[in-house]
């Protein structure tokens, strides 16, 4: 870990790290009020707005590789997960704010997460609805992949229920209704997302209120092409287990848009009980799939009794284990949920 002595090295690390032009890394050297200290240089061009916290962290422990890719500028990190890191970056010459998605470098090497990485990307440019997260383009730059997606001014449904608790039941609907709206979209286009779940949804304040947008296209998949992106290999099983619908764990071959309203009402069920559909085994997995394929999922007036029996009755419909006991389509969901916005 490098140590930096002064401004003058200081200066020298952000410009390898391009995050300014030589002209103005030019006018910073000779500033009179420029601070001498690194720390102190640091913060002033934190204040000037040059700088953001994230890169001065970094830069002041001589890390300076990696702010790039291609015209995007890196200025803060909006989220972690096992694929790889988002961050929030703005284009150097439009000024334009997006969130860029970089494959974990342990992945580099990883055919089967490079492709679900490029399927996502194909999956979500391939779709436009406003409630579904845009991709714009796709790259490679510094030896990885990475994915610039529009960038939404919130969090996802999963840090907010953390954070504040659970939703009112008029602010969880109207969720869920965007939420069938976007998946209406991509139904019709042929993909079912598969991994429909309060991480995987971003929440932003907008003209009416809570927009919901989908991310995180990694596990979609084409049911009307096999050409198109493929059928899951047989055993293989992906999802997230609390939101994921019996038949993902059981029928490898068989993805169906019902499988995503299963997950929408998982999600509502989470949002208005802050809780999931079944309680958590103390032993972990095994359990949990037991009960997914075995039981009935604990009604949501015994978790949170001003829930209406009609909302209750929804959940019940979209919770059902066999695919054709739910909602037709997720425009049929949409409409039921509609009264309780």
């Amino acid at each position: 870990m490098a140590t930096i002595a002064n401004r003058t090295e200081f200066l020298s690390i952000v410009a390898e790290s391009q995050l300014l032009s030589n002209e103005l890394l030019e006018e910073l050297r000779v500033d009179p009020q420029l601070s001498d200290s690194p720390g102190e240089c640091a913060e002033q061009l934190i204040h000037k707005g040059l700088l953001t916290r994230f890169q001065t962290k970094r830069l002041l422990v001589g890390k300076y590789r990696g702010f790039v890719f291609g015209p995007y500028r890196i200025k803060d990190q909006i989220g972690k997960g096992g694929m790889g890191t988002v961050y929030l970056c703005e284009h150097s010459k439009l000024g334009r704010k997006v969130a860029v998605k970089v494959l974990a470098p342990e992945l580099i090497e990883n055919k089967v997460a490079v492709e679900r990485f490029l399927r996502e990307a194909r999956s979500a440019s391939a779709l436009c609805h406003p409630n579904i997260v845009r991709v714009h383009h796709v790259g490679q730059a510094s030896g990885t992949h990475y994915m610039v997606m529009e960038y939404v001014d919130g969090a996802t449904l999963e840090q907010v229920v953390d954070r504040k608790g659970p939703f009112a039941i008029t602010e969880a609907s109207w969720i869920a209704v965007q939420v069938a709206a976007g998946l209406q979209h991509a139904h019709e286009r042929g993909f079912v997302h598969r991994d429909i779940k309060p991480e995987n949804i971003l929440v932003g304040r907008g003209a009416r209120g809570l927009t919901a947008k989908i991310s995180d296209f990694g596990l979609a998949k084409s049911y009307r092409s096999i050409g198109l992106s493929g059928l899951t290999f047989s055993g293989e099983m992906r999802g997230t287990i609390p939101f994921m619908p019996p038949e993902q764990m059981l029928e490898f071959k068989k993805v169906q848009p019902s499988g995503d309203l299963y997950s929408t009402a998982a999600t509502l069920y989470y949002l208005i009980a802050g809780d999931y559909i079944y309680d958590q085994p103390l032993d972990g997995g095994g359990d949990l799939i037991r009960m997914l394929l075995e039981e009935q999922p604990i009604p949501i007036r015994e978790r949170r009794d001003s829930v209406p029996e009609e909302l209750d009755a929804i959940l019940e419909r979209c919770l059902a284990r066999e695919p054709e006991d739910r909602f037709p389509d997720a425009g049929s969901l949409r409409a039921a949920l509609l009264p309780f916005c």
